[in-house]
C-alpha cells in the first residue's frame, strides 16, 4: 500500500473541491475533516468519499 503525507491529502483534497467551485475556506474545512476522520480510522467517512462528494457538486 502506498503511503501519502498527511498535508499532501489535505492539499489534493482542498484543489479537488476548488476546482469544482468550492471556496477556498469550505474546502479547507471539508479537506481538515475528511483527512482527520482518516486519522481517526474511521475509513468509512474520510477521504475516500471525497470522489462522491466532487461528483454530487458536479451533478
Amino acid at each position: 500500500m502506498k503511503r501519502v503525507k498527511i498535508d499532501d491529502l489535505k492539499e489534493f483534497s482542498v484543489r479537488s473541491l476548488e476546482k469544482v467551485g468550492v471556496n477556498k475556506q469550505n474546502a479547507e474545512t471539508v479537506a481538515e475533516v475528511l483527512v482527520a476522520t482518516d486519522e481517526f480510522g474511521v475509513l468509512t467517512h474520510g477521504t475516500k468519499n471525497l470522489c462522491q462528494y466532487v461528483q454530487k457538486i458536479l451533478a
